[in-house]
């Protein structure tokens, strides 16, 4: 995407020359038509944490709309020579309307410089303001969309519709789950710690377990131990100490062959990085988990069994590919996904690990993702799915936990009832569960 830079607080643009003179908190209110924001802050040092506070109206007496967190050591971006920003604090379907941003240092290592908004018009970012602790006001012109030809005025679609001419289809992403009883827990972790490279600890006596048959949800501001924890469940990372007991084994000390010889499946936070081979073909890329039960006799490969078995998975799971020769990076962001959801759902394990399964994909391919998931679950797998997106996690979850800091902060047992207000709580670490109930995570 690319950015705009009109309305710079920091750098003194000839349209703006405020700037934030506390460096500890910021505070603006600010006007504007369309839908969808990205809040970045701004600061010269790229290790610490700060929180921020959307309001709907003018001033911090309005109602809370979203809080946000950014640990900076894992998230911030170094944007030019002088300054670190994140855009960890988006709210893509917040409509025209009056707002108040505040953002609040928690450490005394960094300090805020200055703060922009990001305003979302069709395929680029529009900044449309940059605050100090003085109110000001500016309102951005509403835009046009053009989709497969057509062009629409923002104001007059609504994001159904947009769904409807994107994917040509009325797409739908709330799910009638059906009635479900688990079994016992088929998986504990106990009291797992983990320091990384930079002396953070990211996970911090973490306890939880999964019960069989059920959708576990975790929610977090990421850089709270989600990715760390997943990737000890897999064989992907050691723990410091602790323990993760699957039908009674532990797997600490395994290997990434070894947990999926166990049944345990595992979709990756990063595609490209960790869940494919870009260079290697469609082919290679779906039977990388499989090549046991695809070869014979002295370990040769079936490729009869092999072209059925790749064919079932594009047909199953719709990956649109030319042939299966080509080279998954030539394939959309969305069809690499399902082609690694279709290689991980297909491996016959008991238990999936799904981290940001839908990150970057477009709403078909999120529905269809999301149905797989639930078809999982009605044949009893269990899955542990870690999301940042809090409508995903309330849709498709039987329980959530909520990490904070390394830990299980909150257990919400009945998702219907919770909303995204309560589970931002948890996330920022203003609200926590006593110790009796943190047991039932």
């Amino acid at each position: 995407y690319g950015y705009d830079d009109l309305y710079d607080s920091a750098n003194g643009n000839s349209n703006n020359s405020v700037a934030v003179s506390s460096t500890k908190n910021g505070t603006a209110t600010f006007t504007f038509n369309g839908t969808g924001l990205d809040i970045y802050a701004l600061t010269t040092q790229s290790s610490g944490s700060m929180s921020l506070w959307l309001y709907e109206g003018e001033g911090t007496d309005g109602t809370l709309l979203k809080p946000g967190y950014v640990d900076t050591a894992n998230n911030w971006l170094d944007i030019d020579e002088n300054y670190y920003n994140t855009p960890v604090f988006s709210y893509k379907d917040l409509t025209a309307g009056t707002y108040t941003v505040k953002i609040i240092v928690n450490s005394d290592t960094i300090s805020l410089d200055g703060f922009r908004v990001y305003h979302t018009q069709g395929d680029a970012y529009e900044s449309v303001y940059a605050a100090d602790q003085e109110d000001q006001a500016l309102t951005t012109e509403v835009r046009d969309i053009t989709i497969a030809g057509s062009t629409y005025n923002l104001a007059d679609i609504t994001l159904e519709e947009i769904s409807r001419l994107m994917v040509g289809r009325d797409v739908k992403l709330e799910y009638d789950k059906t009635s479900q009883e688990f079994g016992e827990k088929i998986l504990k972790v106990e009291n797992l710690n983990y320091t990384d490279k930079f002396g953070t600890k990211k996970l911090d006596n973490l306890s939880f377990s999964l019960k069989a048959g059920e959708v576990l949800g975790i929610a977090g501001i990421e850089g709270n131990g989600q990715k760390e924890a997943m990737e000890i469940l897999t064989g992907n990372r050691k723990a410091e100490s602790g323990s993760v007991f699957y039908k009674g084994k532990d797997l600490t000390k395994l290997s990434i062959t070894d947990n999926r010889k166990l049944g345990i499946a595992h979709v990756p936070e990063d595609r490209n990085l960790n869940g494919c081979a870009p260079e290697m073909s469609v082919r290679d890329n779906l039977i990388a988990t499989s090549l046991k039960r695809l070869s014979g006799k002295g370990s040769i490969l079936k490729p009869k069994e092999i072209e059925s078995y790749c064919g079932k998975c594009v047909e199953d799971f719709t990956v649109k590919t030319m042939n299966l020769d080509i080279s998954i990076k030539s394939l959309s962001g969305g069809n690499v996904q399902k082609a690694i959801v279709a290689r991980e759902f297909t491996a016959g394990a008991e238990i999936i690990v799904l981290n940001q399964p839908t990150r970057g994909v477009d709403v078909g391919a999120m529905e269809f993702i999301h149905k797989k998931i639930l078809e999982m679950r009605d044949e009893k797998k269990s899955l542990i799915l870690v999301s940042a997106d809090l409508t995903e996690l309330r849709a498709l979850s039987d329980r959530i936990i909520v990490f904070h800091q390394g830990k299980v902060a909150g257990v919400i047992n009945d998702v219907p009832a919770a909303t995204e207000e309560e589970l931002g709580l948890y996330m920022l670490g203003l609200k926590e569960d006593p110790a009796e109930k943190l047991q039932e995570a």
